[in-house]
């Protein structure tokens, strides 16, 4: 993903690109921004966030061979994050649960009335079909221009907007979701969630498991009090990696820690680094991890005793420090992408350890301008 200035508008606008054969090319332009691209399991469609007439954000998919995306999801409120099932027939998503009745009639009555950490709404989370949402999409679409109703969820503040096509999971009653995972069978969603979404009640953050076919939640007994983060599945759905911070404080090293979610059997994994550790997935050969070695940081995998094999391949020349901004890596641990930058050179995206951008370009042309002068 890319930011571009738009001069005529004075904003930064963010546009996602595909880089394929050496070339490269943008999904949207102008005002039709697009952010948080993920591929389908088999690769062969790619889905994204961007904004419907520049508000709210709705999922989109670009099938392979397709020249634009099309919008799929039609959710009342901004999607947040979504994840793809694991069947490629739909998607995981996180939005905001719609107004109650009582804030509308409330508003009807007292205009624009807000009880300050009291009229709080939660993320809740939600499960797309597909198929329904394309045919969703193309009823919209075959009625006359004059009678499109693309803008309701804006236009009409006085009644309550449901999905019509997704279907809910989770109340969002004392349920704020910030992250989510689904399991390989799709049978399952480990979630974090907090009481609300107030700042403070980060700290009594959960980990619950979702049945998704029953709908009910169950929460993990989790020892280690405070904020945590970074939660996903194992390949074989039976144990969740987490991030927890080692004294529940914010300014205290993250750690990493595996628990079985069927004996709730926790292990805290001996990684012998003192430095904040930051999950990204867990592959076929390890768990994936990124963390930050003095100036510089690092990219690996590691095993449940804690041996971690470096991924990216480190310059040690003097006066040089590499920093990897963020990583993924195939589920077969077999091809790695990272955005690095090092003392010299602007970020690159990297596959494989070789780099597919030249942005550096820029500051090389920018150096010579100033040895001209």
């Amino acid at each position: 993903m890319q930011r571009q200035t738009n001069w005529d508008s004075n904003s930064y606008q963010h546009h996602v690109f595909l880089y394929e054969n050496g070339r490269s090319y943008p999904l949207t332009r102008g005002i039709c921004e697009s952010f948080s691209p993920q591929w389908s399991p088999d690769s062969q469609s790619l889905a994204y966030l961007g904004k419907v007439n520049g508000k709210k954000k709705q999922i989109f998919i670009k099938a392979d061979g397709e020249a634009t995306g099309i919008q799929v999801s039609h959710a009342p409120e901004d999607v947040c994050k979504f994840k793809w099932s694991p069947s490629k027939r739909g998607l995981f998503f996180l939005a905001q649960e719609p107004e109650s009745k009582a804030v509308i009639k409330r508003r009807e009555l007292y205009s624009d009335i807000e009880y300050v950490n009291r009229d709080f709404r939660c993320c809740c989370l939600f499960y797309l079909d597909i198929d329904k949402g394309l045919e969703k999409t193309n009823s919209i679409f075959k009625l006359p221009k004059d009678l499109l109703n693309i803008d309701s969820t804006e236009d009409n503040n006085n009644t309550p907007q449901k999905d019509e096509v997704a279907v809910q999971l989770t109340v969002g009653k004392n349920l704020h979701i910030y992250e989510f995972d689904v399991s390989p069978s799709g049978d399952k969603v480990v979630f974090l969630a907090a009481p609300s979404p107030i700042l403070e009640d980060r700290n009594k953050l959960e980990i619950y498991i979702l049945d998704v076919g029953s709908k009910e939640e169950y929460k993990l007994e989790i020892p280690f009090v405070g904020y945590k983060s970074n939660i996903g599945f194992s390949p074989d759905g039976k144990f969740v990696h987490f991030n927890y911070y080692r004294s529940g404080r914010w300014f205290d090293n993250k750690l990493l820690a595996v628990i079985n979610i069927e004996s709730s059997e926790i292990s805290c994994i001996p990684i012998n680094t003192d430095e904040n550790i930051e999950t990204l997935s867990w592959s076929e050969k390890g768990i994936v991890i990124w963390w930050q070695c003095h100036t510089s940081s690092r990219v690996g995998l590691v095993n449940l005793q804690g041996e971690i094999t470096n991924l990216a391949p480190e310059n040690i020349a003097p006066g040089n420090n590499e920093f990897i901004q963020t990583a993924s890596i195939t589920k077969d641990s077999e091809h790695l992408a990272y955005f690095k930058a090092n003392s010299h050179s602007l970020y690159e995206i990297y596959l494989d350890n070789q780099p597919i951008t030249n942005t550096s370009t820029i500051l090389e042309l920018f150096i010579e301008q100033v040895l001209i002068r």
